[in-house]
């Protein structure tokens, strides 16, 4: 009698104690382990790739990334696999540009709705417009070479100068310099060549400006004859 009535009691005390707590496995949300960007190359031009690792969480879960402030959708993170995913954004020509803007990443466990995310610590810069071309473009005389001269134009986004060069004859120009003086002296001409120059000017998004050209340089034997434009100057030249 006294063994029912202790399992009876058992019973009753096992009813009124509360359910077990669940899985804390169940309920966390899932983990991130490592997040690599390139956004330390910001500022990113027309047609650059922002690109993003993730790693972290279990199979089969999902990721994205988004620009805070730069108008674009959550661009998907595809798993590589268990557990790593990958995912671009291709700077579009004549989209929104932004400068310090803020990338977040996400991990989601759809099964048990949970969400992590992460704040990447580096601001994204977009920059899809070209900058001003230099302005009064001129050459001069020197005994080494043509001297070239510009003016920088009225922009604070330049980082240098791009000088390219054109000997008749030539299909396409060829890459002379790269400056970030207002200068150049072009110590490669020889005689008998006609001659043609472009400037351009090239902003910290790696964008070029429209070039400023001067139409044809002449090297003569003895006399120099320099014709761009309605300018034309003659001096004596020697190399």
């Amino acid at each position: 009698m006294k063994i029912e009535l202790f399992d009876k009691l058992c019973r009753n005390i096992a009813k009124a104690l509360p359910p077990e707590p669940p899985n804390l496995a169940v309920v966390r949300p899932p983990t991130i382990f490592s997040v690599v960007t390139n956004t330390l190359d910001s500022p990113f031009k027309a047609q650059d790739e922002i690109l993003v690792s993730l790693k972290g969480g279990d199979e089969g879960m999902k990721a994205y990334f988004s620009i805070v402030g730069g108008q674009t959708e959550a661009i998907t993170l595809n798993e590589m696999k268990p557990g790593l995913y990958l995912g671009k954004y291709v700077v579009t020509e004549g989209g929104v540009n932004y400068k310090g803007a803020l990338m977040e990443v996400f991990l989601v466990n759809s099964e048990k709705r949970k969400v992590t995310k992460y704040q990447v610590p580096y601001l994204v810069s977009v920059d899809t417009i070209p900058p001003a071309e230099p302005v009064n473009f001129k050459t001069g005389l020197s005994e080494k070479g043509f001297k070239l001269s510009w003016e920088k134009p009225a922009d604070d986004d330049i980082k240098e100068y791009i000088i390219k060069k054109a000997v008749v004859g030539e299909a396409e120009f060829q890459d002379l310099a790269v400056t970030e003086l207002r200068e150049y002296l072009d110590e490669t001409v020889s005689f008998g060549q006609k001659i043609f120059y472009r400037v351009y000017t090239k902003d910290f998004a790696e964008n070029l400006s429209p070039a400023v050209e001067l139409s044809r340089v002449v090297v003569k034997p003895d006399r120099q004859t320099l014709q761009g434009g309605n300018s034309k100057r003659t001096g004596s030249f020697t190399v």
